[in-house]
């Protein structure tokens, strides 16, 4: 379980941070010119690609004892336990 959160929160992390370079491109000169958009964009398209649904994973793994608080709260068949 420990793996599987660290990975997921791994790829989350890495997606952040493709998503926060675009966002800060226009407003800093100093990523801006050295940075090829196009290769980004690829880089971004091919990430989503590989990681479908990367932010959901990472709500799932995160937030897991807020989904197991009692044995009501807990899903028939845990594939985390």
């Amino acid at each position: 379980m420990m793996a599987a959160r660290d990975g997921a929160l791994t790829i989350y992390h890495f997606g952040s941070t493709i998503d926060g370079i675009r966002k800060s491109l226009r407003s800093c000169p100093a990523l801006s010119g050295p940075i090829d958009r196009q290769k980004l964009k690829n880089a971004g398209k091919l990430f989503e690609a590989k990681f479908p649904g990367y932010i959901a994973i990472r709500h799932v793994v995160s937030h897991y004892g807020d989904f197991s608080k009692t044995m009501a709260d807990q899903p028939a068949t845990s594939q985390l336990d």
